[in-house]
């Protein structure tokens, strides 16, 4: 399996819920003493708009989530998860598509569906339904929040071609458990969390997968010591901030219209031009992650801020659709923006 980037395995404490987009947090103590304090010498790594982290955070199903304006497909005919439901159970399965066939067919058969209860409901053309062999992910291995619906794996070593697959117990609202797939014997049916290889945007799959995810370089982030900029344009290289790129929509920063920058260090208003680093919603510390509010940052329908000049809400002029709606893996020509973060 491809590894894409490496952190420690440490499971983060006191990982938050913003509950209306359902992002990860988490508390950091390390701002106790932090002061503003300029210092000449910085360290910058640049992420275009493109890079963000892949195969680590997961939805379990479909949500009523707010929608982007790139995704044109209809709504699902229902959900998988609304509130009140708590998953109680959660197993997790892979198919690297091993190419030694006495290692596959050593191990479990399985067909896979975008609803195994109802295999055409959400696939009518059978795009994704999958005989897979697959093997079980250890426990230790991944992090599921039963209320929020998604999976966290913490380490990096799904890969590119890996497919994901999960059998799941649920209990809903009303009390009742409702059991996803069914692995009492062979082959197991199982529920698809992330095919093989996307064949297209396919909201029930495609939108599973977050892409709101930037890997910040390093775990244990020390975050009274970084800033984080975005700007329009493309960088010299991933180190270098082309200096004729704009961070800022006529007056107006990225940080501010992305929702990254809503007041002071705690997100209290007014906006104070640098990121809010003790926003829970923002960062995963141990884990050297940054989140951006929507699901789709650069292609968003939420507004964060009021145009001063105008007394409208604020967006991207130039958004980039593309990103969100284009499976390739080969995203350069889209990318119209990048995260510069500088290291003090």
């Amino acid at each position: 399996m491809k590894t894409n980037f490496r952190f420690s395995v440490i499971l983060p404490v006191g990982l938050l819920i913003l509950l209306s987009l359902w992002l990860p947090g988490c508390s950091d103590n390390s701002l106790d003493s932090y002061t503003f304090e300029p210092k000449p010498e910085v360290d910058v790594m640049v992420l275009k708009d493109i890079d963000y982290t892949p195969n680590i955070f997961f939805d379990l199903g479909r949500l009523p989530l707010y929608r982007s304006r790139s995704d044109t497909l209809p709504e699902p005919e229902k959900y998988d998860f609304m509130p009140g439901d708590s998953i109680v159970q959660l197993l997790v399965y892979i198919d690297d598509l091993n190419p030694d066939t006495a290692i596959r067919f050593n191990r479990h058969a399985a067909n896979v569906y975008v609803d195994p209860e109802d295999t055409l409901s959400d696939d009518p053309n059978g795009e994704y339904r999958v005989s897979a062999y697959i093997e079980q992910v250890d426990e230790a291995l991944y992090y599921s929040n039963p209320t929020n619906y998604y999976l966290l794996f913490l380490t990096p070593f799904i890969g590119d071609d890996d497919m994901i697959a999960v059998y799941m117990e649920v209990r809903r609202a009303g009390g009742e458990i409702d059991t996803i797939g069914d692995i009492s014997s062979s082959p197991f049916r199982l529920k698809l969390i992330r095919p093989s290889e996307y064949t297209h945007a396919n909201h029930h799959v495609w939108e599973y997968r977050w892409k709101n995810v930037y890997w910040l370089g390093e775990y244990n982030i020390d975050l009274a010591k970084i800033d984080v900029a975005i700007y329009k344009g493309s960088p010299i290289d991933n180190e270098t901030i082309n200096p004729g790129d704009l961070n800022n929509q006529e007056g107006v920063r990225y940080l501010q219209i992305m929702g990254l920058d809503q007041g002071d260090n705690y997100g209290n208003p007014p906006p104070d031009g640098e990121i809010d680093r003790r926003r829970l919603s923002l960062f995963d510390h141990n884990l050297g992650l940054l989140f951006f509010l929507n699901r789709h940052p650069f292609d968003s329908r939420f507004s964060y801020v009021t145009d001063p000049a105008t007394g409208d809400s604020a967006y991207l002029n130039d958004s980039v659709p593309e990103i969100y709606m284009d499976p390739s893996p080969d995203l350069s020509a889209a990318s119209k923006y990048y995260i510069a973060i500088s290291r003090r």
